[in-house]
């Protein structure tokens, strides 16, 4: 299961992602900034995650075959 963690790490790293807020949102890890993120919702909208989410890929794996041709 750790290495679920490390692959997807990898794949925020690829998108820019790695360590930024949206990215410790998507990788379920506690805020950082205690101050501000007890404010508001404390969530993104899927609006704002979505696209976040399209750009994280694993290159070394193919899934072809679950689309339609």
């Amino acid at each position: 299961m750790h290495s679920f963690r490390n692959n997807f790490e990898d794949a925020l790293r690829r998108a820019n992602l790695q360590g930024t807020p949206i990215g410790q949102e998507l990788a379920g890890r506690a805020k950082t900034d205690k101050v501000s993120s007890g404010y508001g919702e404390g969530r993104y909208s899927l609006e704002t995650l979505q696209p976040c989410i399209e750009s994280i890929r694993y290159p070394e794996v193919d899934l072809k075959h679950l689309y339609a041709a």
